[in-house]
Protein backbone atom coordinates (compact mmCIF):
# COMPACT_ATOMS: atom_id res chain seq x y z
CA UNK A 1 0.00 0.00 0.00
CA UNK A 2 1.30 3.47 -0.97
CA UNK A 3 1.25 6.03 1.84
CA UNK A 4 -1.22 8.88 1.36
CA UNK A 5 1.57 11.43 1.30
CA UNK A 6 3.20 9.68 -1.70
CA UNK A 7 -0.13 9.49 -3.57
CA UNK A 8 -0.66 13.21 -3.07
CA UNK A 9 2.89 13.88 -4.27
CA UNK A 10 2.32 11.73 -7.37
CA UNK A 11 -0.93 13.58 -8.16
CA UNK A 12 0.87 16.91 -7.79
CA UNK A 13 3.58 15.75 -10.22
CA UNK A 14 0.92 14.60 -12.69
CA UNK A 15 -0.79 17.98 -12.39
CA UNK A 16 2.50 19.81 -13.04
CA UNK A 17 3.21 17.59 -16.03
CA UNK A 18 -0.29 18.21 -17.43
CA UNK A 19 0.18 21.94 -16.88
CA UNK A 20 3.54 21.87 -18.68
CA UNK A 21 1.96 20.02 -21.61
CA UNK A 22 -0.83 22.59 -21.72
CA UNK A 23 1.64 25.49 -21.67
CA UNK A 24 3.70 23.92 -24.47
CA UNK A 25 0.58 23.53 -26.62
CA UNK A 26 -0.40 27.16 -26.01
CA UNK A 27 3.15 28.33 -26.74
CA UNK A 28 3.15 26.48 -30.08
CA UNK A 29 0.21 28.61 -31.20
CA UNK A 30 1.94 31.83 -30.09
CA UNK A 31 5.21 30.73 -31.70
CA UNK A 32 3.50 30.05 -35.03
CA UNK A 33 1.86 33.48 -34.92
CA UNK A 34 5.21 35.10 -34.11
CA UNK A 35 7.01 33.33 -36.96
CA UNK A 36 4.24 34.27 -39.38
CA UNK A 37 4.53 37.89 -38.25
CA UNK A 38 8.33 37.83 -38.55
CA UNK A 39 8.18 36.41 -42.07
CA UNK A 40 5.36 38.65 -43.28
CA UNK A 41 7.58 41.72 -43.57
CA UNK A 42 10.88 42.31 -45.35
CA UNK A 43 12.38 43.77 -42.16
CA UNK A 44 11.52 40.64 -40.21
CA UNK A 45 12.98 38.43 -42.92
CA UNK A 46 16.11 40.60 -42.92
CA UNK A 47 16.43 40.17 -39.16
CA UNK A 48 16.06 36.41 -39.46
CA UNK A 49 18.75 36.13 -42.12
CA UNK A 50 21.02 38.46 -40.16
CA UNK A 51 20.56 36.13 -37.19
CA UNK A 52 21.37 33.16 -39.40
CA UNK A 53 24.56 34.72 -40.77
CA UNK A 54 25.84 36.02 -37.44
CA UNK A 55 25.22 32.66 -35.75
CA UNK A 56 27.08 30.40 -38.19
CA UNK A 57 24.07 28.98 -40.05
CA UNK A 58 26.07 28.91 -43.29
CA UNK A 59 29.53 28.47 -41.79
CA UNK A 60 31.58 25.85 -40.04
CA UNK A 61 31.72 26.19 -36.28
CA UNK A 62 34.87 24.12 -35.86
CA UNK A 63 37.80 26.13 -34.50
CA UNK A 64 39.92 23.40 -32.93
CA UNK A 65 39.45 24.85 -29.46
CA UNK A 66 36.73 25.56 -26.91
CA UNK A 67 35.29 28.37 -29.06
CA UNK A 68 33.71 25.60 -31.15
CA UNK A 69 31.23 24.94 -28.33
CA UNK A 70 30.17 28.59 -28.18
CA UNK A 71 29.73 28.80 -31.93
CA UNK A 72 27.85 25.52 -32.10
CA UNK A 73 25.53 26.70 -29.33
CA UNK A 74 24.76 29.88 -31.27
CA UNK A 75 24.19 27.85 -34.42
CA UNK A 76 21.86 25.47 -32.58
CA UNK A 77 19.62 28.36 -31.53
CA UNK A 78 19.21 29.40 -35.18
CA UNK A 79 18.59 25.80 -36.23
CA UNK A 80 15.75 25.57 -33.70
CA UNK A 81 14.13 28.68 -35.20
CA UNK A 82 14.53 27.53 -38.81
CA UNK A 83 13.22 24.05 -37.92
CA UNK A 84 10.13 25.61 -36.35
CA UNK A 85 9.58 27.67 -39.49
CA UNK A 86 9.91 24.54 -41.64
CA UNK A 87 7.30 22.81 -39.47
CA UNK A 88 4.85 25.47 -40.65
CA UNK A 89 4.76 23.55 -43.91
CA UNK A 90 5.22 24.70 -47.45
CA UNK A 91 4.46 28.35 -46.67
CA UNK A 92 7.13 28.44 -43.94
CA UNK A 93 9.72 26.89 -46.23
CA UNK A 94 8.85 29.30 -49.05
CA UNK A 95 9.08 32.29 -46.69
CA UNK A 96 12.46 31.09 -45.44
CA UNK A 97 13.68 30.78 -49.03
CA UNK A 98 12.25 34.22 -49.78
CA UNK A 99 14.18 35.68 -46.84
CA UNK A 100 17.42 34.11 -48.01
CA UNK A 101 16.81 35.23 -51.59
CA UNK A 102 16.19 38.81 -50.49
CA UNK A 103 19.40 38.85 -48.47
CA UNK A 104 21.51 37.43 -51.29
CA UNK A 105 19.94 39.91 -53.76
CA UNK A 106 20.79 42.74 -51.36
CA UNK A 107 24.39 41.53 -51.12
CA UNK A 108 24.70 41.40 -54.92
CA UNK A 109 23.24 44.91 -55.15
CA UNK A 110 25.71 46.25 -52.57
CA UNK A 111 28.62 44.58 -54.35
CA UNK A 112 27.53 46.21 -57.61
CA UNK A 113 27.26 49.58 -55.83
CA UNK A 114 30.77 49.12 -54.47
CA UNK A 115 32.14 48.22 -57.89
CA UNK A 116 30.58 51.32 -59.44
CA UNK A 117 31.90 53.60 -56.69
CA UNK A 118 35.34 51.91 -56.84
CA UNK A 119 35.58 52.48 -60.58
CA UNK A 120 34.63 56.12 -60.05
CA UNK A 121 37.41 56.47 -57.49
CA UNK A 122 35.01 56.99 -54.60
CA UNK A 123 35.70 53.81 -52.66
CA UNK A 124 34.34 54.14 -49.15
Amino acid sequence: MIPTRNVAKMKELEKKEACNDFLKAQARVKDKEAYEFLLSDERGRWFLTKLMVSNYYYASTFTGNADTYRKEGARKAVLVVTDEIRKMGEDGVLQLLRAEGERFAWIREQEANFERSYKDGRSK
